[in-house]
Order: C-alpha cells, then structure tokens, then sequence
C-alpha cells in the first residue's frame, strides 16, 4: 500500500499556520528501479525527464505558479537567504563555512579555526552562552564576509521566478526566505530534512542536515541568523524534523565514533557489541534546547528512513532516488 504524503495540515504544529509544507516518499512517481518511483534530485543518475516530472507533480498539486528554489547540496552548513527587493527576489550568502566541530572546508581554515577556538555550541547550557556565542557570530560574520568578498560576488543572484518553474541558487545546504512567491526544497536519503518557521515574523528556512550538517551545526546557523537578521524571538519557532536515518540504524566505524564522542560526549554513540550506532536526533533535540526552545515546538517525523521502505534510503540502497522536504509561505 502505497503511503501518502505528510503535510502541514497533518501536522500538530503546523496546521494552522501561515506555512504549507509536504514531506514527500518514493510513491506516486514516474521514475524506473532503482529510482522508483518519486525521486526528485537531477544528480544520482535518474532520467532527467523523469525528475522534472515527478518536481511538476509536486508544484501543479501543491504550489502551482510558484518558483522553486534549490540547492547543489554539499554537506556543508552554508545557508542563503532569498530576500524580495522591488518585486525582484535576490540570493545572498548569509553564512559561508564549515563551522563547528569536525572541520571541512579548507578553503575557510582562519575562519574555521576562529570559530572552533572561540565556541563550542555543542556545549551551550545557558542563555549567557548564547549571548557571547552571538558576539562571536557577529565578529565571525564579519570576517567571513571580508575574507570571502569576492566569493560572495560571485555567489550573488538575481533571482527572476515568472521566467523559469525552479532555480538553481548555488552550493549549500541552507535556504533562509520571507516571501511567499517561491517553495524552497531539501532532497533527502538518510540526512536529516528540517524546516524552521518563524510565526510572527513569518520567515522560514529549509535545511538539509546530515551527519556533516549536524556536526557543523547548520541549525544553529539558521536559528542565529532568524534571531539576528528578523528579530525572531525563541517562543515564536516551531521545527520539523523528517524522515531520517535513526540511532536504530546509522552504524558508523569506531574511528569516526571516537571523534564524535570527543567532540560532543558519549550521549549520543551508542555501543553493542563493538558496533557503534549515532543518534543525530538526539544531537539535535539538545541543540535546540540549548536555545531555550522547548521541544513541544519541536515535531519529529517518527519515521527511520533505513528502516521504512516507503522513503529512499542511501544507506540501506546505495544506489536510490531522493525524497524531499518542500515549504512555502501561503500567500
């Protein structure tokens, strides 16, 4: 039996809000094995007119005569945000690096290393360390958009939607929007697909998160970057967390588990019989408490990607399609 989709109207805490998504599965698609059915990213080998099929299935049934905004997604915590200036809507870099913890981008090593000295957010237990982790964010801020001024130049669009159905915003995993006119989407087989709504200021944001992103803290990213730029208050978020791969599943090798555990402690590797499994749930759900949101703003789909075979999973397949997280304003 084929599962629907899950949506906003299904959901506890988005249902009557000022934002529709819909968290997709492999059903009700055009694409062959491996990629059947539903798969909506262009990279894993699927026919590319299958993608677009199956991307226009989502749009006409949900947000038709909407643009959708995409990313090159790249496991890194770098996030746009899509502001609207004079009816014409622009893509800025707001954040660009590799950030906390295991570090990645070599390009931003000054950065990089600034930030790791400087906070640890996995070890944030009180508002007094957010405040000084947001000074640090600001100089942090500061000096990556000084170093990278050329980079953000480039990275720089002008975004026409009535000219094209989707764009192509760059490499990032982020997307951070205030206007209604565009659905912004993260493709998922395993990572975490998260979404993060602002109720008063409406502003919301689409993540992909998986164990680089999480480690990274892309959504401590995006929570600062909502505080910061929009003014959004902690009592006015509300979160959603899909499909992903579990601690029942994410087995991970006792080198990478070491680091982890060193990084951010023994909670969240779990060890039976010499095999160690990473709980990136839990990880994030103390993340997010570190802010002082409370985890009833929190929805976590309960569903394992690996063990649900409904939804496409990178793990359990190797070779697999993509499901996907969309979200847009209501107009």
């Amino acid at each position: 039996m084929q599962k629907d989709f899950f949506t906003s109207q299904n959901s506890k805490l988005f249902c009557n809000t000022g934002l529709h998504f819909v968290l997709t599965n492999r059903y009700h698609g055009v694409s062959n094995t491996p990629y059947n059915s539903l798969n909506l990213a262009y990279h894993v080998g699927d026919n590319l007119e299958s993608v677009k099929k199956n991307r226009a299935y989502i749009m006409q049934k949900y947000y038709e005569n909407k643009t959708l905004l995409y990313l090159n997604q790249i496991h890194s915590n770098t996030i746009f945000t899509i502001r609207e200036n004079r009816g014409i809507l622009e893509s800025t870099p707001l954040w660009v690096g590799a950030g906390f913890g295991v570090h990645f981008n070599k390009k931003l090593d000054s950065v990089t290393k600034y930030h790791v000295e400087q906070s640890k957010v996995s070890n944030i237990e009180s508002k007094k360390d957010i405040s000084c982790l947001r000074t640090q964010y600001d100089k942090i801020l500061e000096s990556s958009r000084h170093s990278l001024n050329e980079t953000t130049k480039k990275h720089e669009n002008t975004l026409l939607p009535n000219q094209c159905d989707e764009i192509l915003i760059g490499d990032g995993d982020g997307l951070i929007c205030d206007s209604p006119r565009v659905v912004l989407m993260s493709m998922v087989a395993d990572c975490n697909p998260i979404l993060v709504y602002a109720k008063s200021q409406n502003v919301f944001a689409v993540l992909h998160a998986g164990r680089l992103g999480v480690c990274s803290k892309i959504l401590t990213h995006a929570l600062l970057l909502f505080m910061r730029d929009y003014g959004v208050k902690t009592q006015d978020i509300c979160i959603f967390i899909g499909a992903s791969i579990r601690k029942c599943c994410y087995e991970i090798d006792k080198n990478l588990a070491l680091q982890l555990i060193q990084e951010f402690g023994e909670k969240y590797v779990v060890c039976e019989d010499n095999r160690y499994k990473f709980d990136m749930i839990g990880l994030l759900c103390d993340e997010i408490e570190s802010f002082g949101i409370s985890l009833s703003q929190v929805e976590i789909y309960p569903s394992c990607s690996c063990c649900d075979e409904s939804y496409f999973s990178y793990r359990r397949e190797n070779v697999t399609g993509r499901f996907a997280l969309f979200a847009s304003l209501f107009e």
